[in-house]
């Protein structure tokens, strides 16, 4: 999944290849190496689905493996499950 930070004009500022932990209809968990503020709009985009949707983050955590996450939730569409 491609991950890409929604800047303010609606541009992307960084992006990285990466994938969900958990993802439902409305949100989900995605590994990112980025720093991410809360409330940043980013845009995921799935080849195997061939869909992209843009999403808000509503929290960051790091697992007990130590690799961080973004917890986003899906504002333009839901996710295909």
């Amino acid at each position: 999944m491609k991950l890409e930070i929604v800047d303010e004009n609606g541009g992307v500022g960084q992006s990285e290849s990466t994938v969900t932990e958990n993802i439902s209809k409305r949100g989900a968990t995605v590994f990112t190496t980025l720093e991410i503020p809360i409330g940043r709009f980013i845009r995921l985009t799935s080849a195997q689905y061939g869909m992209t949707v843009v999403a808000v983050v509503r929290a960051r955590s790091t697992g007990a493996d130590g690799i961080p996450r973004i917890h986003v939730e899906f504002i333009d569409k839901e996710w295909p499950l």
